[in-house]
């Protein structure tokens, strides 16, 4: 039994080259960068190929470990912890980068939501997701900001965010708290 609830049913395609990784086909729309702790550390390999093994028939995804990796091909990017620290600097340099996206996704970033630039914080197309408990700790947690989604339970380690973040490809949003928290009960049966 996968962490997805299903048997492995078959081991995906991964390609790597030069940095980076394209994980259940060839060419990736979106694209997370890993820094290494947030989406579990060296096993983000494996909950890789156990998301994709129970769920064969989603789109690829890219990986990287640096915001300057991140190709002139992508749409969609995941930022996850300190990458987004990396991206907002990159941002002072380039301040039309965040146009060059269809949607970008702060997945447990180490700042307050509120400390994000207004053109940021104000886009719809930019989502911060946090863990509830890490919230608690910041000055969102009693005013929480329109692009804070807060996974109930968790805390640094976002269970499920690749349904997270492939559920944005799909239908453009980056999923409602209530249909996270459900996946999250389905899995823990």
């Amino acid at each position: 039994m996968s962490i997805y609830g299903a048997s492995r049913k078959s081991v995906p395609e991964i390609r790597a080259s030069r940095g980076h990784v394209i994980v259940n086909g060839t060419e990736a729309d979106v694209w997370v960068v890993d820094d290494g702790a947030v989406l579990g550390g060296g096993l983000v390999g494996k909950e890789l190929r156990l998301f994709y093994g129970a769920f064969t028939n989603e789109p690829p995804i890219g990986l990287v470990w640096s915001v300057d990796d991140i190709p002139e091909s992508a749409r969609q990017i995941v930022l996850a912890g300190k990458r987004g620290v990396d991206f907002l600097e990159r941002l002072k340099a380039e301040s039309d980068l965040a146009t060059r996206f269809k949607s970008i996704l702060f997945l447990s970033p180490p700042f307050a939501v509120s400390s994000l630039p207004e053109s940021l914080s104000n886009n719809d197309r930019v989502k911060v997701v946090q863990g509830e408990l890490a919230v608690a700790r910041t000055p969102d947690a009693e005013n929480p900001p329109p692009c804070l989604k807060v996974i109930p339970g968790a805390e640094l380690y976002i269970p499920g965010w690749m349904r997270l973040v492939l559920a944005e490809k799909r239908e453009g949003t980056f999923g409602k708290q209530a249909t996270i928290k459900e996946n999250n009960n389905e899995e823990n049966k």
